[in-house]
């Protein structure tokens, strides 16, 4: 079934916290152009970055524990 967007993307990041690849997925999210992709986004639940995430991207999928690039995590 195809995204009223057109397009889903997932970025995954394993840090929440101020630094510089955050910002970059910061970015990405705010200069998609929302009338053609979709965006999501997997992140750790705590970090000052979350509360931008969740205002830049589609829905927000936050991880406790292991880091979002794990395995079992992304399963």
């Amino acid at each position: 079934m195809a995204s009223p967007a057109g397009c889903r993307v997932l970025f995954v990041i394993d840090s929440a916290a101020i630094g510089g690849a955050e910002h970059v997925i910061w970015s990405l999210l705010q200069g998609l152009p929302r009338s053609r992709v979709e965006p999501y986004l997997i992140c750790p639940s705590s970090g000052p970055m979350v509360e931008r995430y969740r205002r830049a991207a589609a829905a927000v999928a936050t991880l406790d524990g292991r880091g979002c690039l794990s395995p079992l995590s992304i399963l």
